[in-house]
């Protein structure tokens, strides 16, 4: 389970990733006394939710599969670049926006395919069933 996962890797993680940081960061180390309580907590608290979103991709990855993952990682990077754009007034050079539209058109296709997919599934497997019935019916008639 994601929980057992967590408690078994979140302490290697920690130690080899504490060094690295400490090495990394060493000079800026004197800045975290006058750090403020607010950023402390906003620090804590965004350690917090890391929790539950580890736990929702865990079980997004069980429940659907991998290409899903990506796609709503897509999508959240469409979302995060169209939210800086208009309330951040960031600029996106043309070459950005192409890649914008092709990734756009690529989940679109992939959503519209994978739509047509079912609805030919769920065909080919109602006449499948309504053809097994119709053998079944006459299998039983003497």
């Amino acid at each position: 389970t994601p929980i057992i996962t967590l408690r078994i890797i979140s302490p290697s993680m920690f130690g080899s990733l504490l060094p690295i940081a400490l090495f990394i960061e060493r000079n800026k180390f004197q800045y975290l006394s006058t750090c403020s309580s607010v950023t402390t907590s906003l620090g804590f608290v965004n350690g917090l939710l890391a929790i539950p979103l580890l736990l929702s991709e865990y079980t997004l990855l069980v429940r659907s599969s991998a290409i899903v993952l990506m796609i709503g990682g897509v999508c959240k990077e469409i979302v995060t670049v169209l939210l800086g754009v208009l309330i951040l007034h960031e600029f996106v050079t043309e070459q950005s926006w192409m890649g914008f539209a092709i990734v756009t058109c690529g989940v679109v296709i992939y959503k519209c395919d994978k739509i047509m997919f079912n609805k030919t599934t769920t065909t080919t497997t109602r006449v499948a069933v309504v053809e097994q019935q119709q053998q079944n019916n006459e299998e039983s008639q003497p």
